[in-house]
Protein backbone atom coordinates (compact mmCIF):
# COMPACT_ATOMS: atom_id res chain seq x y z
CA UNK A 1 0.00 0.00 0.00
CA UNK A 2 3.01 2.51 -0.06
CA UNK A 3 3.01 4.94 -2.98
CA UNK A 4 6.67 4.72 -4.78
CA UNK A 5 5.97 6.61 -7.59
CA UNK A 6 8.40 9.15 -6.79
CA UNK A 7 10.94 7.38 -7.21
CA UNK A 8 10.48 5.60 -10.95
CA UNK A 9 12.14 8.53 -12.02
CA UNK A 10 15.14 7.48 -10.38
CA UNK A 11 15.30 4.01 -11.92
CA UNK A 12 18.56 4.55 -13.94
CA UNK A 13 18.85 0.83 -15.40
CA UNK A 14 17.10 -1.31 -18.49
CA UNK A 15 14.09 -2.51 -16.56
CA UNK A 16 11.41 -5.03 -17.20
CA UNK A 17 7.51 -4.64 -16.08
CA UNK A 18 5.63 -7.63 -16.27
CA UNK A 19 2.05 -6.92 -16.17
CA UNK A 20 -1.16 -9.30 -16.67
CA UNK A 21 -3.90 -8.21 -18.84
CA UNK A 22 -6.67 -9.19 -16.41
CA UNK A 23 -4.95 -7.85 -13.16
CA UNK A 24 -7.45 -6.55 -11.32
CA UNK A 25 -5.16 -5.97 -7.85
CA UNK A 26 -3.04 -3.48 -9.70
CA UNK A 27 -4.88 -2.55 -12.94
CA UNK A 28 -2.80 -2.15 -15.86
CA UNK A 29 -3.13 1.49 -15.97
CA UNK A 30 -0.73 1.83 -13.08
CA UNK A 31 1.69 -0.42 -15.41
CA UNK A 32 1.75 2.25 -18.35
CA UNK A 33 2.37 4.73 -15.98
CA UNK A 34 5.54 3.13 -14.54
CA UNK A 35 6.78 2.58 -17.77
CA UNK A 36 6.62 6.35 -18.88
CA UNK A 37 8.06 6.89 -15.66
CA UNK A 38 10.98 4.66 -15.79
CA UNK A 39 13.46 5.83 -18.40
CA UNK A 40 14.62 2.40 -20.22
CA UNK A 41 11.50 0.46 -19.63
CA UNK A 42 9.86 -1.83 -21.09
CA UNK A 43 6.52 -3.09 -20.18
CA UNK A 44 5.30 -6.57 -21.32
CA UNK A 45 1.73 -7.66 -21.07
CA UNK A 46 0.79 -11.49 -20.42
CA UNK A 47 -2.69 -12.74 -20.65
CA UNK A 48 -3.22 -13.32 -17.05
CA UNK A 49 -4.14 -11.83 -13.58
CA UNK A 50 -1.95 -10.63 -10.75
CA UNK A 51 -0.02 -13.43 -10.06
CA UNK A 52 1.66 -14.09 -13.55
CA UNK A 53 4.71 -15.75 -12.36
CA UNK A 54 2.30 -18.37 -10.93
CA UNK A 55 -0.17 -18.72 -13.42
CA UNK A 56 2.37 -18.56 -16.43
CA UNK A 57 5.86 -19.59 -14.78
CA UNK A 58 7.53 -20.99 -18.76
CA UNK A 59 6.19 -17.83 -20.40
CA UNK A 60 7.21 -15.34 -17.61
CA UNK A 61 11.00 -16.82 -17.40
CA UNK A 62 11.29 -17.00 -20.86
CA UNK A 63 10.37 -13.48 -21.01
CA UNK A 64 12.89 -12.34 -17.95
CA UNK A 65 15.35 -14.92 -19.50
CA UNK A 66 15.42 -12.89 -22.66
CA UNK A 67 15.36 -9.68 -21.44
CA UNK A 68 18.84 -9.96 -19.10
CA UNK A 69 20.09 -11.40 -21.83
CA UNK A 70 19.47 -9.16 -24.35
CA UNK A 71 20.61 -5.86 -21.73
Amino acid sequence: NENLEKRLPNIKVPTLIIWGSKDKTTPLSIGKKMKKQIHNSTLLVIDGTHKIPYERPKEFSDKVIKFISSI
